[in-house]
């Protein structure tokens, strides 16, 4: 009877101290990121330890790029990726609907923006409407292309086919290709722009290019696996509570959050400065408005055959129901 009290005892200890155990334990979650300035609410997050201030472990893998990035997450390798472009999740949703769900996306303002027109520092040109005729620059991919046409059709009124000739580079090219003279102007973004400024090559003729399509521009979100909502609810709000925590400071200590900045991204301290960013919105500051923006600039991509189907953004958004 004695023995098998004792036993009784030890079995109860131990079922206990498993329970502790897994109270103790944190939420968890692993995502993917790439060294742009897109990212800079994780950087700020992740240096500043909110993390660990929300309760979150957190694992974090770089990629080389935006693709490498969603292809990890859609691969289950990670359960969230932070900060791509649209063309690319509205690419996702419009072929496997339902997969993935949106949450902080971010923009540009005529206050906060990352996109510029540039020219050769001894240009000539001063404004826009000069370029008739001229060779405009950009980096490559197909809805970057479309963007420009865009900017050439709806802001300058030309045919972009007939009344420009556009130039597409390599993205670490771009600036050099601007220097070397191979296009009068360059239609870019961070932080190639700030790069080119820095080194005093180049003058700047139409910052916040991009809002003279849709102003606000909406640029991107971060994503999640629709599955990983269901699975880890806890750590889903965890990872938007940190991030969010993380795009306040960047508005309240601009400063420090530069110096944060060129750390992540390996920028030199004369572009840092320089360097513009994106406005990030919490799901109370992501109104109707900002919304139906997103749902034009998907129409846009669909109608310029970026796009083969047509998306509804609004199911692809987290509401704060979800994260409650």
């Amino acid at each position: 009877m004695k023995r098998a009290l004792v036993f009784f005892m030890v079995f109860v200890m131990t079922f206990l101290s498993g329970c502790g155990r897994h109270e103790a334990e944190k939420p968890n979650i692993a995502l993917v990121y790439i060294e742009n300035a897109s990212c800079w609410p994780l950087f700020v997050a992740m240096e500043k330890g909110m993390f660990e201030k929300v309760g979150l472990d957190m694992q974090a893998t770089r990629a080389k790029d935006s693709s490498e990035a969603l292809n990890a997450l859609l691969a289950g390798k990670v359960e969230a990726s932070i900060e791509n472009s649209y063309s690319a999740l509205f690419a996702i949703e419009g072929k496997s609907p339902g997969t993935i769900r949106l949450f902080l996306p971010c923009g540009e303002t005529e206050q906060t923006y990352v996109s510029h027109l540039l020219v050769p520092e001894d240009s000539p040109l001063q404004d826009a409407q000069e370029l008739r005729g001229k060779r405009i620059g950009t980096y490559t991919g197909s809805t970057q292309l479309l963007t420009l046409k865009l900017f050439v059709r709806d802001y300058l009124g030309w045919d972009p086919d007939r009344d420009v000739e556009i130039i597409q580079v390599a993205p670490p090219l771009q600036v050099q290709a601007l220097s070397a003279g191979q296009y009068d102007a360059l239609f870019t973004i961070e932080p190639f722009a700030s790069a080119a400024l820095a080194k005093g090559v180049a003058r700047d003729i139409l910052p916040y290019a991009r809002g003279k399509i849709l102003n606000p521009f909406p640029a991107g979100a971060s994503s999640l696996r629709q599955a990983v909502l269901t699975e880890k609810p806890e750590a889903v709000r965890a990872l938007y509570e940190a991030l969010v925590r993380g795009a306040h400071f960047i508005e309240r200590n601009p400063e420090e959050a530069r110096r944060i900045l060129a750390k992540w991204t390996n920028l030199d301290a004369a572009s840092a400065e320089r360097v513009g960013g994106y406005e990030y919105f919490s799901l109370e500051a992501f109104d109707n408005a900002k919304l139906e923006r997103v749902q034009r600039l998907a129409d846009m991509y669909f109608e310029g055959g970026i796009l083969s189907e047509k998306v509804d953004v609004e199911r692809l958004f987290l509401t704060r129901d979800e994260l409650r």
